[in-house]
């Protein structure tokens, strides 16, 4: 008896799962189409252009703080590295994934 609850308490979820998942994307104009292209058009570049100083300034700080051996400068340099990348690299995949 309790595996026949069992399975159709698996069932019933599943199919409410089901349910909830396959929804049907709604398409309408609700006027921000300016502000789009000001996203795409000027602020992805510049953002883009901002990280790229970010990494070249954080490759520079990496590697005088291994020429100095200087475990802080090691960690900054990294930091500044990897969010000068992720600006740079991560922006405009999560423009393309949002559908921009």
């Amino acid at each position: 008896m309790k595996k026949n609850v069992w399975k159709i308490l698996v069932n019933t979820t599943f199919v409410v799962t089901l349910f909830l998942l396959s929804t049907q994307p709604a398409f309408a104009s609700n006027g921000t189409d300016k502000l789009d292209s000001i996203a795409v058009d000027f602020l992805q570049p510049w953002l883009i252009r901002i990280g790229m100083l970010l990494a070249v300034f954080g490759a520079g700080a990496l590697i005088l703080s291994i020429i100095q051996d200087n475990p802080q400068s090691k960690s900054m340099g990294v930091k500044f590295l990897s969010g000068g990348l992720m600006l740079a690299f991560g922006l405009p995949f999560f423009m393309t994934l949002i559908g921009f």
